[in-house]
Parts: structure tokens; C-alpha cells; sequence
């Protein structure tokens, strides 16, 4: 039986991971925020926001928020990935799998999407 201070615990740790999972969507650069769905801009913002590896759960996060988890949850979130994957190659962005643990955004893909978020910032300045 939990006590009420790992309860609390507990709730909090889902609090952030709820947070962190629902991410701005802003933050991306418009030119992969154009080419990515809704969801799969969540995916890569979360991957975004986070300095490690994205567990599962978070990612499920990202895609369905708080409802029920869809059954083969797994299965899902590997094909969003293959999809957002599919669609950045051509920038040169990488998602590394860590199989059974979840996702992470390589760190050349992480300066490169950086870079692209300041052109974005000088066009609309210019």
C-alpha cells in the first residue's frame, strides 16, 4: 500500500511527465511544423524538450494525451516515429531507437533543427 507521500510522488512525476509530453509545438521551426501532422509535431517537440532518451509512455503522451492507452500502444508510437522519420530525412535529422526503452533525437539533429529554428527568426526579422 502506497503511503500518502509516494502518492504524492507519484502524481507529481505524472504531472511533469503530462507536461513535458504536451510540449509547445511552437518551438519547432515552421518549415518541419508545415510538413509534420499535429501529432507527430508533439512527438518531435517532446523528443525536443527532452535532453535523453523519450520513454514510450511519454511518447504515447504526446500523441493521445491523457485517454485510455490504445492497445498495441507500442506498435503505434514505432509507426508515428518511422513517419516523422520518413518525412525529416531530407534535412538530415536522425531519431535513434533504444529498443525497448523508447526514442531519441541524435545530437546533430538537434543543432540542425536549432538552425533552422534561426533562419526562421532572421526571415521574419528581415
Amino acid at each position: 500500500m502506497m503511503t500518502l507521500q509516494d502518492e504524492r510522488d507519484y502524481w507529481h512525476a505524472y504531472a511533469k511527465q503530462l507536461e513535458a509530453a504536451l510540449a509547445p509545438v511552437d518551438e519547432l521551426p515552421f518549415i518541419i511544423r508545415r510538413l509534420l501532422t499535429k501529432s507527430q509535431a508533439k512527438m518531435l517537440s517532446a523528443l525536443m524538450a527532452s535532453a535523453g532518451v523519450v520513454h514510450h509512455e511519454r511518447m504515447r503522451l504526446a500523441i493521445y494525451g491523457d485517454r485510455e492507452p490504445v492497445e498495441h500502444c507500442y506498435t503505434c508510437v514505432a509507426i508515428w516515429i518511422s513517419r516523422i522519420r520518413r518525412t525529416l530525412r531530407p534535412f538530415g535529422i536522425e531519431i535513434i531507437t533504444h529498443m525497448s526503452i523508447g526514442y531519441e533525437l541524435a545530437p546533430a539533429s538537434r543543432d540542425i533543427i536549432k538552425h533552422l529554428k534561426q533562419q526562421d527568426a532572421a526571415r521574419w526579422v528581415a
